[in-house]
């Protein structure tokens, strides 16, 4: 989706934490990116082996591109496919229906 490295696959975790979102940037996303081999470079588009993001922590989206890119929306439709965006009224669910008929190279993969 808008990169001209190999074909990636995205997924999504809905967890249960005491942890602020700062902690759990520092203490596990770090840690499991640098475990992966994650190189970080100036090009934040640049092919990796790994990228985990938080999108959403507690009610509170913080990655809005969640509501325009379908490679963010679709595995998070799965996990939380009433939550709202409070500024339009769709729901992710929606969201997620309306960027894959956007984004044809865009498929579901049953990994179970």
């Amino acid at each position: 989706m808008g990169s001209s490295g190999p074909d990636y696959l995205n997924s999504t975790a809905l967890i249960r934490t005491r942890l602020s979102r700062d902690q759990i940037k520092q203490e596990i996303i770090s840690d499991i990116e640098n475990r992966l081999g994650r190189i970080r470079s100036a090009d934040k588009f640049m092919d990796r082996t790994i990228d985990l993001d938080i999108l959403i922590y507690g009610n509170q989206v913080l990655d809005y591109e969640i509501w325009s890119q379908a490679h963010l929306a679709v595995p998070a439709s799965e996990l939380l496919p009433g939550f709202l965006n409070h500024e339009t009224g769709e729901t992710l669910q929606q969201a997620a229906e309306r960027l894959i008929l956007e984004f044809k190279n865009i498929r579901r993969i049953d990994l179970l």
